[in-house]
């Protein structure tokens, strides 16, 4: 049984307007997403601002409900669920958020920021939550005093540190981690991706990790995902997909990829053309208005995620997929 099974999974937001606030149109940030999690196993979501990444993490935790489709966590769905019904599922998955310092309560120390998840769910007297609190900021790499200080005393990585010790307080199963190092320096950058798969190998944590940076997500993913307005295109072994993408759009991410090797000349090739409005999405495959393999067949429907099956699959959700060699190197 996967931890975590995500079932056409779809969120979507209302537009409003004029006197009496009306809604207008609807935005569907998340449409019919599917894949699943096992324990141990880290699956990459990327693709550019506004694909509906970080709106998915949140649907996923019950953050922001899905307006249609399943969650079910060891087997359990965790939809339509009371706050109080959902207390198990806050204890057994957990998110670390993008910007750690708004994500962490300015007024309480350190110490007190560790403390509460186990107030809240009761666990441990005060001087066990105390020592299990200080037990944490070693895990994460920051020393003894910090128990006492505030958040704005901590520089981003630091505070990115404090972030991953809250959600790791209550020994999750499932960590959701979305776009946890993209405001940081790249030397930072990799000790705290260091941190988090030193976590996952101690735990066995299921992690969805979230990006917008391929190569990130490349370093500490098993799968990965790629998604574009609200659905994802493509998704397979992480190595599978860097060697062999089988979506344009993926391949276009894939020669964003800026390199340091001077003797390979390998000029980035931008996307043309801009991305569709959300709420007027182009008939067929929304990538086609900026493919350059786009043909008449892409406008006919949209294309399903089909592929290989089992724990190697690859999917891509292509109308030309099986005629198109985008590997790298490949006209």
């Amino acid at each position: 049984m996967s931890l975590l099974s995500v079932q056409g999974l779809s969120k979507r937001f209302a537009v409003r307007g004029g006197v009496l606030r009306g809604v207008k149109a609807w935005v569907q940030a998340v449409n019919d997403v599917s894949f699943e999690l096992s324990a141990g196993e880290t699956l990459g979501i990327v693709g550019e601002s506004g694909c509906g990444k970080s709106t998915l993490g949140r649907a996923i935790l019950q953050l922001d409900p899905p307006s249609e489709g399943q969650v079910l966590f060891q087997g359990q769905s965790q939809i339509g669920l009371s706050r109080r019904q959902l207390m198990p599922f806050r204890r057994q998955a957990q998110m670390v958020f993008q910007d750690a310092y708004e994500a962490l309560n300015a007024r309480h120390t350190v110490g007190r920021i560790l403390i509460e998840p186990y107030e809240i769910h009761g666990l441990g007297s005060g001087t066990e939550r105390e020592a299990w609190a200080r037990d944490l900021l070693a895990r994460v790499g920051l020393p003894a005093e910090s128990f006492d200080r505030y958040p704005h005393e901590f520089s981003g990585g630091q505070r990115q540190r404090i972030g991953i010790a809250r959600a790791i307080a209550l020994n999750p199963q499932l960590l959701v981690c979305d776009e946890p190092v993209s405001a940081l320096d790249v030397s930072v950058q990799s000790q705290i991706m260091n941190l988090l798969m030193d976590l996952q190998r101690e735990r066995d944590l299921g992690m969805v990790f979230i990006a917008h940076d391929l190569a990130v997500v490349k370093h500490l993913s098993h799968r990965i995902a790629v998604m574009y307005l609200g659905r994802i295109v493509e998704m397979g072994p992480a190595q599978a997909l860097f060697e062999r993408p089988k979506h344009p759009y993926t391949r276009a991410l894939l020669d964003a990829i800026p390199t340091v090797d001077v003797t390979t000349e390998q000029p980035l090739k931008p996307l043309e053309g801009d991305v569709p409005s959300p709420i007027n999405m182009p008939s067929g495959c929304a990538f086609r208005t900026r493919c350059p393999y786009a043909s008449e067949v892409c406008a006919s429907g949209i294309p399903a995620l089909e592929g290989s099956d089992g724990a190697t699959a690859h999917r891509v959700a292509c109308h030309r997929a099986a005629e198109l060699d985008l590997s790298p190197g490949a006209s």
